[in-house]
């Protein structure tokens, strides 16, 4: 949508206030708070006479820029809303299609049901009527069945045989499952073994490695002949190298601040007082301390 005049500034809807013109549009309110802020430096002598011109024609152009850019964002989101909505409806269509698909293979799968269920009416039927036809020779129809029911108690002897053989076999493979799993937990065993000698051995040879390195056993302090003893021997000295380096360094500072100190005075250093104050501060002790211990 195009921006119009109502969206910058309310012509219509304007009036006049202590001097401060009030409106309802986005110009409009910008230009209230300008006013304001300009008066209330203006009130103050911040901004001179002729200096208010300039600011306010300044400001109101910003104001006007500010203005269209706010509504033109305005109009951008409401736009990607619009869109956005359009969207999700389509999305929801989409949905409902799928939904309405779906009912109609049910329906139509529901149909197929009921074309079977006929099917099967019919057949009951037919197999009435057969059975009607058979009940007219009863007599024959009789002896057959007699014979088809010591067919099928032989069937049944069959079956019932076969099942026991079945039941043999699945009984002779749980035995041979039963053994095969005494088996695999007596392998587990022994692989368990396997792994505390292996861990026992493991042990033995740190013990073997820690006595190496430190010549004592238990939980004791390292020899001093030894390889952890010398690193320990080695880490002090170093600390304390490390210690008079920097206690070398802040020396030369101090010394260095002292000459600097006489050459400016043009005096004897006896007669520099400052430099030499009482106390654990003075130069003889940090001289002192600055020398490297044993």
């Amino acid at each position: 949508m195009a921006i119009t005049q109502a969206n910058l500034t309310q012509g219509s809807a304007l009036t006049v206030t202590n001097n401060v013109v009030t409106g309802t549009g986005v110009f409009d309110d910008l230009m209230e708070a300008v006013t304001t802020h300009l008066e209330a430096q203006y009130q103050l002598g911040r901004i001179t006479g002729g200096d208010f011109a300039t600011v306010y024609l300044g400001a109101m152009q910003a104001a006007i820029s500010q203005s269209v850019s706010f509504t033109l964002g305005q109009e951008s989101t409401n736009a990607a809303v619009i869109l956005q909505t359009k969207q999700g409806l389509k999305v929801d269509k989409d949905a409902l299609l799928v939904v309405a698909q779906e009912l109609l293979t049910d329906a139509q799968k529901l149909k197929v049901d009921a074309d079977e269920l006929l099917v099967d009416k019919q057949v009951v039927k037919l197999a009435a009527d057969i059975v009607l036809l058979g009940k007219q020779g009863a007599k024959v129809d009789a002896d057959k069945l007699l014979v088809d029911a010591n067919e099928l108690l032989i069937d049944k002897q069959v079956v019932k045989l076969t099942a026991d053989i079945a039941l043999g076999v699945k009984q002779g493979a749980l035995v041979d499952a039963q053994e095969l799993k005494v088996d695999a937990d007596k392998l587990l065993v022994d692989a368990q073994k396997l792994k505390v000698d292996g861990e026992k051995a493991l042990l033995l040879q740190k013990q073997t490695t820690e006595f190496a390195q430190t010549r004592v056993t238990g939980n004791n302090t390292p020899h001093a002949d030894s390889i952890l003893g010398k690193q320990a021997s080695l880490y002090g000295e170093q600390a304390k190298g490390f210690k008079w380096n920097a206690d070398q360094k802040y020396l030369k500072t101090i010394f260095d601040a002292w000459a600097i100190n006489i050459s400016t005075a043009g005096v004897a250093d006896t007669a520099i007082v400052a430099l030499k104050p009482t106390g654990t501060g003075n130069i003889q002790t940090i001289i002192t301390n600055a020398l490297p211990s044993g």
